[in-house]
């Protein structure tokens, strides 16, 4: 059985719980990705904000639901980790990636 728990209109995000018939339970978390994608396509090539300084730049949208995948996979780049930075920085310059991009150039 699924029931709706939560909905973030603002991220398009579903969340759900949901009871098997062996009792066991989990959540599951949707999110329509098109409005973010297609928001990227349209960004692509613009010039965007930098800073003041030219030394911040919007470079990427990525959706939440993959966003928490990938931190699973290879830790949160919140942690100032190097290494971690290291694994986000090479998958947003992974051409396989491109349509999450929002700036051109390499991190």
């Amino acid at each position: 059985m699924r029931r709706p728990l939560l909905y973030d209109h603002a991220r398009g995000v579903f969340t759900d719980f949901i009871v098997s018939n062996d009792g066991s339970y989990r959540w599951e978390t949707r999110q329509n990705t098109t409005p973010i994608l297609e928001s990227n396509k349209r960004r692509q090539g613009r010039r965007h904000f930098r800073g003041t300084q030219d030394h911040m730049r919007h470079v990427a949208e990525i959706p939440s639901v993959l966003w928490h995948i990938w931190a699973e996979d290879m830790g949160d780049p919140r942690t100032g980790d190097p290494e971690v930075q290291k694994r986000w920085t090479k998958r947003l310059n992974d051409p396989e990636w491109r349509f999450l991009r929002v700036d051109d150039g390499k991190l």
